[in-house]
């Protein structure tokens, strides 16, 4: 699916096309040194430490948050469109730099919000700030208002080796091996005791299963776990290694 842009290219004919099959470069960009992809959109990390993004991350909540086409493969975006939550729809084929980030040396990405830390090892975000994924609590009705357009730095944690973005929760780690988490913990990916929240409107992504979700827009830390080196968050779950190499998983199961 090229729908919104996301494989960063036109077809043959310089004409936009919502499907692309093959191979192709994505233009306009520098040296790349990383690369991130969500449900609708892209981004790069250059080697100067600016990220890039090409695709439309404003319409990515579709799939996360109940609100579902009717067909599996339905365009998501239309030229010139505007989604139902006011948002932009319009196809971002070209790489655009974003603004209001400093020298960055990571990024990840899964559905519709992008992390990133910088090189003093602060963590960023921006997009659907589901569950307050992305360190900010969602309190207002209006979708605007869940969406982030601007990077913001993610206070609360120590220096950051390394961060991995989940459907609606993230995980970061820590410079001592501590696992910290945001957003969702509707099936416990948080791993640990988060407070309750009833109101809709707070979790929107929780409304097909009773708006009674339990989420925290404050890094909590991960309990029980030892000295940790790498992360994974995935859809309801999430994943460790440790030092010694072994596995640690929590969350939704099976």
């Amino acid at each position: 699916m090229n729908d919104c842009g996301q494989l960063g290219r036109f077809d043959r004919q310089g004409q936009f096309s919502s499907e692309s099959r093959g191979y192709g470069r994505v233009p306009g960009l520098p040296k790349i040194t990383a690369v991130a992809t969500g449900s609708r959109y892209s981004a790069a990390l250059d080697e100067e430490g600016r990220v890039w993004g090409w695709g439309s991350l404003s319409t990515s909540w579709a799939l996360a948050g109940g609100i579902y086409h009717a067909e599996p493969m339905a365009p998501l975006c239309r030229p010139a469109g505007r989604s139902a939550m006011g948002l932009d729809e319009t196809p971002h084929v070209l790489p655009v730099q974003v603004t209001g980030l400093p020298s960055v040396r990571s990024i990840d990405m899964f559905q519709n919000f992008v992390l990133a830390i910088d090189r003093d090892g602060h963590p960023w975000a921006w997009g659907y700030d589901e569950c307050g994924v992305t360190g900010r609590d969602p309190k207002a009705l209006a979708a605007q208002a869940t969406f982030q357009r601007q990077p913001q730095r993610i206070e609360g944690m120590p220096s950051l080796l390394a961060v991995s973005a989940g459907v609606r929760h993230a995980l970061f780690l820590d410079k001592n091996g501590v696992v910290w988490a945001t957003g969702n913990d509707g099936a416990g990916q948080l791993g640990a005791m988060v407070p309750r929240h009833t109101d809709p409107r707070q979790c929107a992504s929780s409304e097909e299963l009773g708006a009674d979700e339990n989420y925290s827009e404050v890094p909590v830390k991960v309990p029980s776990l030892p000295v940790i080196v790498g992360i994974a968050a995935g859809r309801d779950r999430s994943a460790a290694l440790d030092r010694d190499g072994h596995v640690w998983i929590w969350g939704r199961y099976p």
